[in-house]
């Protein structure tokens, strides 16, 4: 099965707390893996270029998924970030939530895409989710 595009999200964002900045619910019959790549800055509307340690967390069904939050440290200087998440299961129709944090006061006004891929359906997804439960 070929990876297909679920959803996307752009705006402009204040990132000096942790913002939501893609909800979706897969609508799905079965678990399937997902992946997440998430831009922030666009050349326009960028990060203040302070640096630090800036925060991607994941959440299925409002469990946080502790294998894909990521925390990003750059130096100052740079205005632009990219995320890519690792594979992760999703149980049929729950919700999934990316958000993203920056420790810099200046982060108010930041363009941010996040995109959601469905990576197909996934007998391990299955078998990951029960043994979460």
């Amino acid at each position: 099965m070929a990876t297909t595009q679920l959803d996307t999200e752009n705006a402009d964002r204040d990132l000096t707390s942790t913002i939501t900045v893609l909800t979706h619910t897969p609508d799905i019959l079965n678990p399937i893996t997902c992946y997440a790549l998430v831009f922030v800055g666009d050349g326009a509307k960028d990060l203040d270029g302070t640096g630090g340690s800036f925060e991607l967390t994941l959440s299925v069904d409002g469990v946080i998924y502790d294998g894909v939050a990521q925390t990003k440290t750059v130096t100052a200087g740079v205005t632009r970030l990219v995320w890519l998440t690792i594979p992760f299961a999703v149980p049929k129709g729950e919700q999934v939530l990316l958000r993203v944090k920056s420790p810099n006061a200046g982060d108010t006004d930041v363009d941010v895409t996040a995109y959601l891929f469905d990576g197909g359906y996934a007998p391990l997804a299955e078998f990951a989710i029960m043994t979460m439960l």
